[in-house]
């Protein structure tokens, strides 16, 4: 979608919607296959959403200056297809699956089903779960999955969905600090 970079001189009253056409109308007149696109612009950084003058006094610039206007793509919004409301923060996240693995400030880690959001188990911690990852190798069936918190302990936990139930295989404590982050090798 480029037009080139030879400096344009327009009004200071145009809309997004008149520099849409603009921006469409210049990619035609370089491309008669040119289908027309919805695009947003940027100007120093943040969108555009009224017309340039107005944007201009928003920000204290003169319309008398040459200003960088950047386009691209406009995209829809995404919509939420559902939501799962927890008590506190969530920390972290991580999914496998049909599972979505979260960590939260309330010192537990769930496991969602994505498809439904229904919470499917949990673990706890002393303190608040800071990092969550799922080993992606081994038992598909029963997954291993990892949790990292604030009281310093790092713990692989077995999860069995059939039951509901998560074991706790092994727990690594004596972190010199807070287990804010893990990383898995996602080959094995």
């Amino acid at each position: 979608y480029s037009v080139g970079d030879s400096p344009f001189s327009i009004p200071s009253s145009v809309t997004c919607a008149e520099l849409n056409s603009l921006v469409n109308d210049l990619l035609s007149a370089n491309n008669e296959d040119h289908t027309a696109v919805e695009f947003d612009f940027l100007l120093v950084d943040e969108l555009l959403r009224t017309s340039l003058e107005e944007s201009l006094t928003e920000r204290g610039l003169s319309s008398e200056s040459t200003l960088e206007v950047i386009y691209f793509p406009k995209h829809k919004a995404p919509e939420s297809e559902g939501q799962i409301v927890l008590n506190d923060w969530i920390s972290s996240v991580d999914c496998f699956g049909s599972f979505i693995l979260s960590g939260s400030y309330n010192n537990h880690a769930y496991i969602w089903n994505r498809g439904s959001g229904q919470c499917l188990g949990s673990v706890q911690h002393k303190s608040s779960v800071k990092s969550v990852a799922w080993l992606r190798h081994g038992d598909r069936e029963n997954p291993l999955f990892l949790t990292g918190a604030v009281d310093e302990v790092l713990s692989m936990w077995q999860f069995f969905p059939e039951e509901g139930v998560c074991r706790c295989l092994h727990t690594y404590s004596g972190h010199g600090r807070s287990v804010d982050c893990l990383a898995v090798d996602s080959v094995g």
